[in-house]
């Protein structure tokens, strides 16, 4: 049986997932301060994984902003 491809609107979802990712790491300080707050929410405790969820949040909206894409 052949292998189904993904339907649309996921492919879009991975597409803008993608190019989010992209922007971000093509800004040195942008990928800086996503490592920092990831490190964070893995390594911290509660309150600083709630700030950084926070931050990540903030960064990956204004990136989808930047792109001009559609909100999360």
């Amino acid at each position: 049986m052949p292998a189904r491809l993904p339907t649309w609107p996921h492919s879009r979802r991975f597409i803008a997932q993608w190019a989010v990712y992209v922007h971000i790491q093509r800004q040195p300080n942008l990928a800086k301060e996503l490592r920092h707050w990831e490190e964070t929410a893995e390594t911290g405790d509660a309150a600083q994984a709630r700030r950084a969820a926070s931050a990540i949040g903030k960064l990956l909206d204004d990136a989808h902003a930047a792109l001009a894409l559609p909100p999360r």
